[in-house]
């Protein structure tokens, strides 16, 4: 069942990527303006998150497992953190749960990859999707469960 549902979610990210891209190109050409980008992202990439996400999170929740993987991303996009899924994981002090050699769990992989495709097009179709506004750049947790902030230490926090 959920690889059928993998597939579909698929094939539905993949025509509405190709009808978005295709409408978005239109209008940026005649308006003369850039053409909208697509984020790009690996099958290592989406491992080491999966690996972050088994040392952060197993164990709690898997709103609070697409949580991290939001956050991972949030760092990716903002401009006080590195610009790739490596430089961001592995910064020094930043994600601890990380480690080349936590197991790639196949089910966090499965979300991983899921929320991948949603942030590789969000800036050509925006969704409803994410488990973490893009504001969310830390978090902490105690075990059981991590809350997410908007500023280390301090700022808006919101426990999924």
């Amino acid at each position: 069942m959920k690889t059928i549902r993998f597939i579909l979610t698929g094939l539905l990210v993949i025509i509405l990527v190709v009808a978005a891209v295709s409408l978005c190109v239109t209008k940026a050409s005649a308006e003369g303006l850039d053409e909208p980008t697509i984020k790009r992202f690996s099958d290592a990439d989406a491992e080491m998150i999966a690996k972050t996400v088994w040392g952060e999170a197993r164990g709690c929740s898997d709103a609070q497992k697409a949580a991290v993987v939001w956050c991972i991303l949030n760092r990716v996009d903002s401009p006080r953190f590195g610009n790739s899924i490596e430089s961001v994981i592995t910064a020094p002090g930043q994600f601890f749960g990380y480690s080349a050699w936590n197991p790639v769990d196949e089910d966090i992989l499965a979300m991983v990859i899921d929320a991948l495709k949603w942030w590789a097009v969000e800036d050509v179709m925006p969704s409803e999707y994410r488990a973490l506004p893009p504001e969310y750049l830390y978090f902490s947790g105690n075990g059981i469960s991590n809350t997410y902030t908007t500023e280390y230490m301090g700022g808006e926090a919101v426990t999924p």
